[in-house]
């Protein structure tokens, strides 16, 4: 049996990187499993593992295969598969299906669904009546691990919408030292295990169609390093955080950001309560040993 992961390209973010992760789990335990993108392109380095890639018309059309459909428009793709056993899962996000992607539906509606979350399993459930199973996100605690913190360290990441250039240097202006994370996975682990703080601009909750993040990585990893996070609500980030409880949540505003920043680091105790919950938060439940046993439930292996 093969087990063929398929994605629409190598792109470097959450979603993808979650499809990489579960090539890697599966030839870890000893699976025959294949990334297949578009155009076959290899694994990315950033992410300190490849894994085997293939394109789509190379996915092998046999009974005895399984195929892990990433969400996307490229699904359509591979639909001309008679054989294969189908599943489909919904990555790292929950959102509308856009009115160009809805003639997948049906097509989807006969896969077995899987999403990453619960965040994202409700948002289907709700939205379109699909049940699904849960695999939770994880962050890996080989590289994602708390370090020596440098007391006024902030750390962001030179990633899309989590990183602002108007933030960071009024934070330098304010006394922080600031570092944007970016580069391979364990430049940006490094990164945020000296860090005491992590904050993240991505926005909040969209309607219509627009997306709504399901299980924000760049912040789990940052509160995997023990790093006190501030990020605005994006909905699934509630998946794995609290608000002064593992974390806290901000409205955008400078100022916001600041005055609670500054609130925080006065009260030692407190921030590093705040700091021992996020890590506790991976270590204990979104951890790599429980999203293989969810995976394993999804994919009935």
């Amino acid at each position: 049996m093969k087990i063929f992961v398929v994605v629409p390209d190598i792109l470097n973010n959450g979603g993808i990187k979650t499809a990489a992760n579960w090539v890697r789990f599966l030839i870890d335990h000893k699976y025959d499993a294949i990334l297949a993108n578009g155009g076959g392109k290899p694994s990315a380095e950033w992410w300190n593992f490849k894994v085997p890639t293939c394109n789509f018309a190379q996915i092998e059309d046999a009974p005895e295969n399984k195929a892990v459909y990433n969400w996307g428009p490229d699904i359509i793709n591979t639909s001309r598969l008679q054989q294969i056993q189908k599943y489909y899962y919904a990555q790292d996000c929950a959102q509308p299906f856009y009115p160009a992607h809805e003639q997948f539906l049906p097509l989807m509606l006969k896969m077995k669904f899987g999403t990453i979350g619960h965040h994202s399993h409700w948002y289907y459930l709700y939205n379109y009546k699909i049940q699904s199973k849960i695999v939770n996100n994880f962050t890996d605690q080989e590289v994602f691990y708390p370090g020596e913190k440098v007391p006024n360290r902030l750390c962001m990441i030179l990633h899309r919408e989590h990183y602002s250039g108007g933030v960071e240097q009024n934070l330098k202006t304010i006394g922080y030292d600031v570092v944007v994370a970016s580069g391979s996975q364990e430049d940006v682990a490094s990164a945020m295990r000296t860090s005491t703080f992590f904050l993240s601009m991505a926005p909040g909750v969209y309607d219509g169609y627009e997306m709504s993040e399901g299980f924000p990585l760049p912040i789990a990893e940052a509160m995997s390093c023990g790093c006190v996070v501030l990020c605005r609500d994006s909905n699934g980030v509630n998946e794995y955080m609290m608000d002064k409880v593992n974390g806290f949540f901000h409205d955008g505003s400078f100022g916001r950001i600041a005055d609670r920043m500054g609130r925080v680091y006065k009260d030692k105790e407190y921030m590093k309560w705040i700091s021992d919950n996020a890590y506790k938060t991976f270590k204990y439940r979104f951890n790599i040993a429980n999203t293989w046993e969810q995976m394993k439930a999804f994919l009935e292996i």
